[in-house]
């Protein structure tokens, strides 16, 4: 179900609760009325990469068609929107989760030198993935493996997870760092 608040348009995020700040799974966007997600935001970042068909990202200014087989990062409380794009299906792997799951504790390196830089900077409201991209096959397979792990647990799958998203999160890093290494800042109002 569509956890949306109408007066804020803050989704709240399926089974991502404080003892394991992390969610995945699969949207398909022809369950959804016209077959898209409504306007909305949350505190989570998204990563995500399309199974089948494609999909349109709308954010403020700017709007991205993702096609099979290509990825993508949308910074936290970012305001956006997605509908299907064209016909065939749209199913949409999803990992979102609290940058805090990365970071550790408030004022840590980690959060300071490399979380911080992306989800304090203007020019990282979305990020593409794609098959000719540096980092691309990294990535995609470290979301193939956090879901693998998320949708069938065992002990000590919180850690391995936590594991796929830390090295996801240093290839995003490094693979971005010309735009988040400018200082800018943005509270995505």
């Amino acid at each position: 179900p569509i956890l949306i608040n109408a007066d804020t348009l803050e989704e709240t995020i399926p089974n991502a609760v404080p003892e394991f700040p992390y969610y995945g799974g699969l949207c398909d966007l022809y369950d959804y009325p016209n077959a898209q997600f409504p306007w909305h935001w949350h505190g989570e970042v998204e990563f995500f990469y399309m199974r089948k068909g494609a999909l349109e990202y709308h954010i403020p200014g700017k709007t991205e068609v993702f096609h099979e087989g290509e990825g993508g990062f949308i910074n936290a409380n970012v305001p956006h929107l997605t509908m299907a794009h064209g016909s065939g299906g749209c199913i949409q792997e999803e990992h979102l989760f609290l940058p805090a799951f990365v970071a550790g504790s408030m004022g840590s390196a980690i959060e300071t030198r490399y979380v911080l830089p992306i989800i304090h900077s203007q020019q990282m409201d979305m990020v593409r993935f794609g098959p000719k991209d540096v980092g691309y096959s990294a990535i995609i397979s470290l979301m193939r493996e956090a879901l693998s792990l998320y949708e069938a647990p065992a002990t000590g799958y919180e850690l391995e997870i936590r594991n796929c998203i830390s090295r996801l999160w240093l290839l995003l890093y490094n693979i971005t760092r010309n735009r988040h290494s400018d200082g800018n800042t943005d509270t995505h109002d």
